[in-house]
């Protein structure tokens, strides 16, 4: 099977080229060694996971991304939206001799979901920081993994609530 019949999720990708917005972005460990040189006092250092990435929220937002953004093919926006919703509902696996459906995330493995992540994840943290009764040091991330400091007098279970 050659480069451009992999599946339908390669058809998907390649017009959304909406890349990395959020500043809290880490392209990789080089890039999040340099950003950590800048801190000199971390106080307390926590992470948080995101558990699920809700499908529809994230299929909205792409939707206002695709309008936002000059994309490079002639497929239309519904298209792209139906396109992008087929492919990640459609996620199949094997356990034994048992087929399963995978539901309701995002699938894993599938070229899409980081790119549908971090779509999801830029605009939340957005809203979450802004509206936080705590301000971190720092907060970046990579996908849907955070590496965060907090001063020593924020709780970071405070932060967490918000959050949640």
């Amino acid at each position: 099977m050659d480069r451009e019949h992999k599946g339908g999720s390669q058809w998907v990708m390649k017009p959304i080229k909406l890349g990395k917005s959020a500043d809290s972005f880490i392209s990789d460990s080089t890039d999040f060694c340099s950003k950590l040189k800048n801190i000199t006092d971390p106080d307390q250092i926590i992470t948080y996971d995101v558990v699920d990435v809700p499908i529809d929220d994230t299929l909205r937002l792409l939707r206002r991304r695709i309008t936002e953004t000059p994309l490079e093919t002639s497929l239309s926006t519904e298209s792209i939206i139906d396109l992008t919703a087929a492919c990640i509902s459609s996620t199949y696996f094997t356990w034994g001799d048992e087929y399963y459906q995978q539901i309701p995330d995002l699938p894993m493995g599938s070229p899409l979901s980081p790119i549908l992540t971090e779509i999801y994840m830029t605009h939340f943290e957005q809203q979450a920081l802004t509206t936080s009764p705590i301000q971190p040091i720092c907060w970046y991330r990579k996908v849907d993994d955070t590496f965060v400091i907090l001063k020593q007098d924020q709780d970071p279970t405070l932060l967490l609530q918000h959050l949640n």
